[in-house]
């Protein structure tokens, strides 16, 4: 089926799925099974794992049957699937896994397309929350795994407390863990590839513990990756605050009731995520001006053949995210 025959393209929402994880918070709904629910899947193109089309004509579809049915004008001349990013609401009572991602070249070797590099917006924080990333000092592979065998690992790790709006990049190949009372949204290369090293020596319902994958682990530590964290506040002067590391580019913005913020695109599509429904209006391919109302917490794709559109509160004051992936 040619373009000109499929339907025309509009902003897209997408279904959501609830995990049930053992370190999994309340805010996301019941337990399941006895299992607390630990994330909310927003966005995803994971083989067997895609959240399909939930809005207009391509209810329905899946991302992967959306890129390759229209190509460069959903993601742009240079946009294949892999710009659709893994996007998750995370919602944590107790520590996850201290764990580790495969960076891209890992990845290829174990014949994965890409790694999984990874970037957090902080949405609540208990006091008394943390995060490990990094290692308080540079360790050597050998060095790390010393650390594991002699049980220090715990001490080793760098310790954040975050706050509400903290960007946090993470990329493949460093050490880290989200701790209990913390909820935030987790933008992510399409890989669901995690190396465990240590979980906290606890266990299932079934007074099982989960798998650890040392030795993997160990390949996929890179001792010259490093955290990047941008604290809540900084960059306000430079509206929008703004992160941009390879492969992302995160941005928030701050939005009004009655004082639409228009945008621009050009090259490839962009994604948003309000905290608050907000309203979305953009110009049609025809010249048709369109409306829409964008629920909370849920991510719109903005196709790369919709160059203008503009995002206005609903209630109250808002904010939204501004992500792309490797455009």
């Amino acid at each position: 089926m040619t373009v000109s025959k499929l339907p025309a393209l509009y902003p897209l929402l997408f279904e959501t799925e609830n995990v049930p994880r053992i370190w999994g918070g309340s805010n996301l709904g019941s337990p399941v099974e006895g299992v607390p629910l630990g994330e909310r899947w927003l966005l995803s193109s994971l083989p067997e794992k895609e959240t399909p089309v939930a809005n207009g004509l391509l209810a329905g579809t899946r991302p992967s049957e959306l890129a390759e049915r229209y190509g460069a004008t959903l993601l742009g001349k240079e946009g294949s699937w892999v710009n659709i990013p893994l996007v998750k609401w995370i919602d944590t009572r107790l520590p996850l896994s201290i764990q580790v991602h495969p960076n891209d070249e890992m990845a290829r070797r174990m014949g994965e397309p890409h790694g999984k590099t990874e970037m957090w917006y902080c949405l609540t924080s208990a006091p008394e929350a943390k995060i490990y990333v990094d290692t308080r000092k540079h360790l050597s592979q050998e060095e790390l795994r010393e650390v594991i065998e002699t049980h220090q690992l715990e001490d080793a790790l760098g310790v954040y407390t975050p706050r509400y709006g903290d960007i946090i990049y993470v990329p493949g190949g460093v050490l880290h863990s989200i701790g209990g009372g913390i909820q935030l949204i987790e933008i992510q290369q399409p890989s669901d590839t995690t190396y465990r090293l240590y979980d906290w020596e606890r266990t299932d319902a079934n007074g099982q513990k989960r798998p650890l994958q040392l030795e993997l682990a160990y390949q996929a530590y890179d001792p010259k990756a490093r955290v990047k964290i941008v604290p809540a506040g900084e960059g306000r002067t430079d509206s929008p605050m703004r992160l941009q590391e390879p492969p992302f580019t995160v941005a928030n913005y701050e939005l009004e009731p009655t004082q639409p913020q228009r945008f621009t695109q050009s090259g490839g599509c962009r994604f948003y995520l309000a905290l608050q429904p907000v309203t979305l209006g953009w110009t049609a391919p025809n010249g048709a001006e369109q409306q829409m109302l964008l629920p909370s917490m849920r991510p719109v794709l903005i196709p790369a053949i919709l160059p203008s559109y503009a995002f206005c509160a609903e209630q109250e004051r808002t904010l939204l995210l501004e992500f792309s992936m490797g455009l």
